[in-house]
Parts: structure tokens; C-alpha cells; sequence
């Protein structure tokens, strides 16, 4: 009955030892991924709050790109003299 609990309990030890770094580097993974899409749900709210505020992009001026969501993207035009934001 001893054999058998020390190969049950080193077997468990053993086992342990190898799953403990995977599941850490799991974990970290799964942190990212709902960092990461936390991080795109706001700048998705953020945009599509920022278009019914200043419309899209007239194409008319050059930009700089603020920030992109997929496809779409927040930009800076100067215009007149004054810069705005716009939707591109």
C-alpha cells in the first residue's frame, strides 16, 4: 500500500510539474485576448460616438489617421485653417 501512495503522489507531483508552466502561459493568453478586445469594443464605441458628432471624410484634404477600428479610422483634416476630426 506505501508503493502505491508514493507512485500515486509522484505521479501527481510529476503531472503538476508540467501542467502548472502550460496553464500559466494559458492564462497570460487568455488575459491578452480580453485585454485586446476590451481595447477594440472602446475604440469601436469611441468612433461610432465621434461620427455622429463630425460626419465622414469629405476626401477633399489630406489626413492623418488618430486611430483605426478594422476598417474604418478617426482622422484629422485641416480645413479652413482649423483642424477636425472626421470619419474615414
Amino acid at each position: 500500500m506505501k508503493k502505491t501512495i508514493t507512485a500515486f503522489l509522484l505521479g501527481v507531483f510529476i503531472t503538476l510539474t508540467g501542467y502548472i508552466p502550460f496553464y500559466m502561459h494559458v492564462r497570460e493568453k487568455w488575459f491578452d485576448l480580453g485585454r485586446n478586445t476590451g481595447q477594440i469594443n472602446g475604440l469601436a464605441t469611441a468612433l461610432k460616438a465621434l461620427e455622429k458628432e463630425f460626419g465622414p471624410y469629405d476626401g477633399e484634404s489630406d489626413y492623418r489617421t488618430l486611430f483605426s477600428v478594422k476598417a474604418t479610422s478617426v482622422v484629422v483634416i485641416e480645413k479652413d485653417g482649423k483642424k477636425e476630426i472626421q470619419i474615414y
